[in-house]
């Protein structure tokens, strides 16, 4: 049975089929994802007034504490594991993350030995000792030791797999039956969690990502979300879900959702799903029409613009129409892209060793 089959047979979990990545790789996602900031810039042209960086030194300055949802969890006593595979999440390419391991426990070593050429040998000989496995192989044991020792105890757990199928979509289909069997085996484990299963971004390189479908893969990450056992009968949240299923959606949304279960719903006691507009608890920035809880209603499809997210990501389909092409319409917008080229290059002072269109 396919990893997919098992979390909806045995998780009951919904796809959400127009979730959009909101940046170029797993840096600038993870933080939509875990802190609501967006850290990259955007065309001053096509988001007036929103163009700068929200965060434009967070390579050297890290996460924040007092908006980054991990702590949200851990402050409240969550027993809490991160395992990765790869520099990834907060530190690609030479970026500082969290500063401090965040969480109880951190599999920080199995990057950073694994990657040092100096170390990557005596790790191999002496980790794997001649074992046929992967380096996802010691994460999900290490999760499954983690979900063992802590049975009966609220856990934040934060599993991030890079190398499984970020050139190629191969690594999907070899390494499906063991995603199948951890989650069957953790079904009881699991049966009072939030479990996300998705993806950052999808194909970031390889032949498949450079045809068109490759691409609209890239910018749509799976993402699947499985509720708590006891919230599966609540009929406001299911309906929530599966109407939300079919909205357009980001990782920005996901850091609201991630907010709602750690602080907000449980004000509830996880019983009432209205909409919610959370600038209150992010700021105007953050919060608003940018950051929805998949958890409650999204009363419609909010545009990419509306998202702050690049029109080179958006999945949104642009519906393009014949016209004249020494019509008015057409010349204006001709006229429109000379000048924009020729203000562009003036902007970079190259003008002068540039033709003038």
């Amino acid at each position: 049975m396919s990893n997919s089959k098992v979390l909806r047979q045995f998780y009951d979990a919904t796809t959400f089929y127009y979730h959009n990545k909101a940046g170029l790789n797993s840096r600038p996602n993870a933080f939509a994802m875990f802190t609501g900031t967006r850290i990259f810039a955007l065309d001053e042209r096509r988001f007036p007034g929103k163009s700068k960086s929200e965060y434009p030194n967070s390579c050297k300055q890290g996460v924040r504490r007092n908006e980054t949802v991990t702590y949200d969890f851990i402050d409240q006593n969550y027993a809490s594991i991160i395992a990765e595979d790869w520099v990834g999440t907060f530190n690609w390419p030479t970026c500082k993350g969290y500063g401090e391991p965040p969480t109880d426990h951190y599999g920080g070593a199995l990057i950073q030995r694994s990657i040092n050429p100096a170390d990557a040998k005596h790790f191999k000989d002496y980790f794997y000792m001649g074992e046929c496995e992967e380096r996802y192989h010691k994460a999900l044991n290490y999760v499954t030791k983690f979900l063992n020792a802590y049975n009966g105890t609220s856990k934040f757990v934060m599993v991030w797999l890079a190398r499984i199928a970020h050139n190629s979509a191969s690594g999907l289909y070899r390494t499906d039956a063991d995603f199948a069997n951890f989650f069957r085996k953790h079904v009881n484990e699991l049966a009072n969690s939030f479990v996300f299963v998705m993806g950052d971004h999808g194909l970031r390189f390889g032949g498949i990502r450079r045809t068109p479908l490759g691409e609209i893969e890239d910018n749509n990450p799976l993402l699947m979300m499985a509720l708590p056992k006891y919230l599966r009968s609540n009929k406001q949240l299911i309906l929530n879900l599966k109407q939300n299923s079919r909205r357009h959606t980001s990782q920005f949304d996901f850091y609201a959702t991630l907010y709602d279960i750690a602080r907000y719903a449980r004000k509830d006691n996880f019983q009432k799903w209205d909409e919610h507009d959370f600038r209150e608890e992010f700021g105007a920035v953050r919060g608003g029409i940018r950051a929805k809880s998949m958890l409650r209603p999204i009363l419609y499809d909010r545009t990419c613009e509306e998202m702050e997210i690049p029109d080179e990501y958006c999945i949104c389909e642009r519906i393009w129409h014949k016209v004249d092409i020494y019509g008015d319409d057409a010349m204006r917008a001709a006229q429109i892209l000379i000048e924009d080229i020729n203000n562009s290059l003036k902007q970079r002072n190259v003008s002068e060793i540039c033709e003038t269109l």
